[in-house]
């Protein structure tokens, strides 16, 4: 064979690998195509699903359904679907004490059923306190800015309200083990100074002086049966420390929703959605904040990436 038709030959056999490598890779990148497709169809209809469930309970909120009533104090209860198996919990915002408006001496003590002890307690609440209060005057602004460049924090307090309820992060001295005790009592929706007891979840109800866990467990068992918080702790409705206004009827007010839904390959998506309930022709509430979690096998996938 002469030299041009060997390196002729070579050429076409060169040609023809690369055609295959070329294929191959085609057919690799198709397949994964393929899978993110067939990925994305499936998140979409679990997200159709959440958005389905989270009308209906919009739906209860409003007194339009009364097959399955929900109870608004955040207590579980089965998801009665045949598209999905879970739980559902709806908390109304009153029953949880709101960063923003919340007097000093509640945060006192809500940090104290924490088991701080009372000088920590009261500086904290103090420092949550000096973080939403406007600083009209710049001296005691430029104090405060000190005060956390001093600790080693790049910020200074907002002097404004809350955004979200873990922005109390931020607030210097606030540990991660005190805000993970106190978040599920906390709020930014519902402008209340007080909470309303009989819509409290044990950490609220916790602030009150004299009831621990186990007396706030009690009066959350007791609530299931119909037993009002005055009742259960021997107050009278006239004692404002014991009972909150009740607002008339539901529209205006914000309720977290909460999902936890189990997907037949045995994973776990939750969904958190605050709304607020409105009275308009084109919408019947406001979505105010929204969390996804994604399943458990997505989380340990992205943490392999």
């Amino acid at each position: 064979m002469s030299p041009k038709k060997g390196f002729a030959l070579i050429a076409v056999l060169w040609g023809l690998v690369i055609l295959g490598m070329i294929s191959s890779a085609m057919i690799a990148g198709s397949g994964v195509m393929q899978r993110q497709a067939f990925g994305s169809a499936d998140t979409l209809r679990w997200s159709a699903i959440e958005d389905a469930l989270v009308n209906e309970a919009v739906l209860e909120l409003l007194g339009e359904r009364t097959d399955h009533p929900l109870p608004t104090d955040g207590t579980w209860r089965a998801i009665a679907s045949k598209e999905v198996s879970g739980e559902i919990s709806i908390q109304d915002e009153s029953g949880r004490i709101d960063l923003n408006v919340a007097p000093r001496d509640v945060l006192v003590d809500l940090l104290r059923s924490t088991r701080l002890d009372p000088e920590r307690a009261m500086v904290l609440a103090d420092r949550i306190v000096e973080w939403r209060k406007p600083a009209d005057d710049p001296s005691i602004r430029a104090s405060e800015a000190a005060t956390y460049d001093a600790a080693g924090l790049g910020y200074a307090p907002r002097g404004g309200p809350f955004q979200r309820v873990d922005e109390a992060r931020l607030v210097l001295g606030m540990t991660s083990a005190t805000y993970d005790r106190i978040a599920p009592a906390l709020t930014v929706f519902s402008g209340n100074e007080q909470l309303d007891p009989d819509l409290a979840p044990p950490a609220a109800l916790a602030s009150f002086p004299g009831i621990d866990a186990e007396r706030a467990s009690q009066i959350v068992a007791a609530r299931g049966k119909g037993i009002s918080f005055a009742a259960f702790v021997g107050r009278s409705n006239g004692d404002a420390t014991a009972t909150a206004p009740k607002s008339a009827g539901r529209v205006g007010r914000a309720f977290e929703i909460v999902l936890r839904l189990h997907m037949p390959d045995d994973r776990q998506i939750e969904r958190r959605e605050t709304i607020r309930l409105v009275n308009l022709p084109a919408s019947v509430f406001w979505v105010l904040d929204r969390r996804d979690s994604p399943a458990e096998g997505e989380i340990a996938s992205r943490q392999q990436r």
